[in-house]
């Protein structure tokens, strides 16, 4: 009696036909529907860069969907997504068995940022098509994304001295070596010339004192090729030190990161890292990102507008409502709100026991003139404007030695009247939405698809990185509600098939719960 089953296929069992590719994946499988999909896009910013002639190239076709299935699944270095085309059986049917290596996968990666752009945009418009994306009700977040740095090559200014004077005296001491064993050289063969004529041993000090000069002035021989290559290293090491140095006089940073000199340091939850930050709108029905942009910027006070007019641009229509938290609050992203009326909540702070207008309570205010008369009878006229936190106020003071200053917003009341609209019950309400609607969409990222760190260096790297992601998540939503809308028909055609009774009941329940998965993916 046989305790275990036999193999299906021994490991050297040959087929008696050859497999099919099509065999390797279900007819159910989400795969085929991302493969359909893929297909049907419109990729003339790909096919528009290639030339012809030498070897044949991969289809960009192939090579993004490559990509966008081993994002999915987590994989972001272009070696482990080479390797995964030698045994992921779903990739293989996605690619038609080829296998190009890590390097074609990461140049294809590196070299097309303004196609992957385009390729975001067409596939938020799809899933807006599709019915996805409606625009009622949006929110605007930022995360900060970790560079592709090292602690330990994040530097101060006092630390960034210190090591272009301890990499000048590494490149000193070296250089002294090899001279030192030039000129020992040059001792040990001329000794036995002295040796055999003892009538020129009063000529030698001349002789040493005219090899000398000569070794000083030329570039040391003793330098052997592991010190050639330390050399080097050393240089290239004070070169990018330098360039940091430069850079952080220009910027006025406390701190630069050596390795990837458009990063900054910012603060996140795991202490002062070199970041990006990575900006996106979703949209509320689906948790579609409808926009996506990364920016050098450690806070997010100046990024609703760009964000608000991208989204614009790539859906083709303004969103009713935008929800975002403190960081956005400014004068001018209030003012983008009031121009394209849209219903903004925008979470303001708290006042401040020094910004409450108490003394200008105290003064009066004569707007044919534009001043302000004081209690005691100083006059305090307009003077200029002052922009603080990015709100602008029109600064009113006396021209005396004590001088009296009243600073008086300039944006016509609208930070006190949105202040006002989140203080309502109703207001609150919609605010709450906020984090329901755009944190699920960082976490899918940040856990689904490991996107914490960055694999590439620059901005325009970081870029390429988030939009891949951002589109990676947004077909992976079309994927899924395709699958379910599929499911809700096969279940629609058994209810019709079958009788009434409790099998039907249950088709009906089946049927309600993929109806609101085709909803709200």
């Amino acid at each position: 009696m046989k305790v275990f089953r036999d193999v299906a296929s021994h490991e050297s069992q040959m087929f008696l036909f050859p497999p099919c590719i099509g065999d390797f994946v279900p007819e159910s499988s989400p795969v085929r529907v991302l493969s359909n999909i893929m297909d049907r896009l419109d990729l003339t910013a790909f096919y528009c860069q290639y030339q012809g002639g030498g070897a044949p190239a991969f289809d960009p076709r192939i090579l993004l969907k490559i990509w966008i299935f081993a994002l999915s699944e987590g994989l972001r270095s272009s070696r482990k997504v080479a390797a995964a085309l030698s045994y992921d059986l779903r990739l293989m049917f996605l690619c038609g068995m080829s296998k190009p290596n890590f390097r074609t996968l990461c140049r294809f990666r590196t070299r097309n940022e303004k196609a992957i752009r385009a390729l975001f945009v067409e596939v938020v418009q799809l899933c807006q098509n599709e019915g996805m994306v409606l625009l009622e009700e949006t929110a605007l977040d930022g995360t900060k994304i970790l560079a592709n740095v090292s602690r330990k090559q994040t530097y101060r200014g006092e630390r960034l001295e210190a090591a272009i004077e301890q990499i000048d005296a590494q490149i000193a001491q070296m250089l002294a070596e090899a001279r030192a064993t030039d000129e020992a050289e040059d001792r040990a063969e001329q000794t036995p010339l002295l040796a055999e004529n003892p009538a020129d041993a009063e000529a030698a000090p001349s002789a040493a004192e005219a090899v000398q000069p000569a070794s000083t002035e030329h570039k040391p021989s003793g330098i052997t090729g592991a010190v050639r290559k330390n050399l080097k290293n050393l240089k290239r090491r004070k070169k990018c030190l330098k360039q940091a140095r430069n850079q952080q006089l220009q910027t006025k940073r406390n701190s630069v990161a050596v390795t990837d000199l458009q990063s900054r340091t910012m603060k996140t939850s795991d202490g002062i890292r070199a970041c990006y930050n990575a900006q996106a709108v979703a949209d509320a029905y689906s948790q579609i990102i409808v926009a996506a942009e990364v920016t050098q910027d450690e806070n997010d006070n100046a990024q609703l507008p760009p964000l608000l007019e991208q989204t614009i641009d790539n859906c083709g229509l303004k969103p009713d409502r935008l929800l975002a938290d403190t960081g956005y609050q400014s004068d001018a992203a209030l003012s983008a709100l009031d121009t394209h009326s849209i219903d903004g909540y925008v979470k303001q702070a708290a006042l401040k026991p020094a910004e409450t207008p108490s003394f200008r309570e105290t003064c009066t205010y004569d707007a044919g003139r534009d001043l302000y008369t004081a209690p005691d009878g100083r006059e305090l006229p307009f003077r200029r404007l002052r922009t603080i936190r990015n709100t602008p106020y029109r600064v009113y003071y006396s021209s005396d030695r004590k001088r009296l200053e009243i600073a008086v917003r300039a944006d016509d009341g609208r930070i006190d009247r949105m202040r006002a609209k989140l203080a309502t019950d109703q207001g609150r309400q919609i605010y709450r939405r906020r984090q329901q609607i755009i944190e699920p969409v960082f976490g899918q990222l940040k856990e689904q698809l490991r996107f914490r760190r960055l694999l590439t260096r620059g901005l325009s790297g970081a870029k390429i990185e988030f939009l891949l992601a951002c589109t990676t998540h947004n077909l992976l939503k079309l994927v899924q509600a395709r699958c379910a809308r599929h499911l809700l028909a096969q279940f629609a055609r058994i209810t019709v098939a079958s009788s009434p009774g409790p099998a039907t009941r249950r088709n009906i329940t089946r049927r309600r719960i993929y109806w609101l998965l085709s909803i709200r993916i």
